[in-house]
């Protein structure tokens, strides 16, 4: 192999490799979370902007078992609350309260089959969820508590 043919590899390596970062960086990447904070007895559905794009929700929705929640009974009605269509910029986050039989059905495991699914204003439809557990006094954040 000659030093040209060493050059020409190593440059259509680079621009390979460019051209996927591109790809990721354009797409929209929303990670869900469900924060249960062990002294308030509250959780929350965080929504996770890590795109450079942002993104409107649409709406959310939750089943468990086999039962559809209404979106009603999901989220506690204060001041804080958000409507739907939300624009979530890049790089932000929103938190928003779940009512208390929701976070007991979900932290207790008391529901087989629990989902989660965010849709955004495109028709692009996430899924994947973690639920973490919150010490809100020191600000602990434990990842393995509620594994499903």
């Amino acid at each position: 192999m000659e030093l040209t043919d060493i050059i020409a590899l190593y440059a259509a390596v680079v621009s390979t490799l460019l051209v996927f970062n591109e790809i990721r960086r354009k797409s929209k990447i929303l990670k869900i979370v469900i924060d249960y904070e062990f002294f308030s007895d509250t959780g929350y559905l965080k929504l996770i902007n890590q795109s450079e794009r942002p993104i409107t929700i649409a709406s959310v929705t939750m089943q468990l078992n086999e039962d559809r929640v209404p979106g009603s009974n999901m989220f506690v009605i204060d001041e804080e609350t958000i409507n739907f269509p939300y624009i979530l910029d890049e790089y932000n986050s929103v938190q928003i309260k779940l009512i208390g039989q929701i976070t007991n059905y979900i932290i207790n495991k008391k529901a087989k089959n629990f989902s989660i699914k965010v849709f955004d204003i495109e028709g692009k439809v996430y899924s994947k969820y973690k639920i973490r557990g919150v010490d809100e006094r020191w600000g602990d954040i434990y990842k393995d508590m509620f594994k499903r």
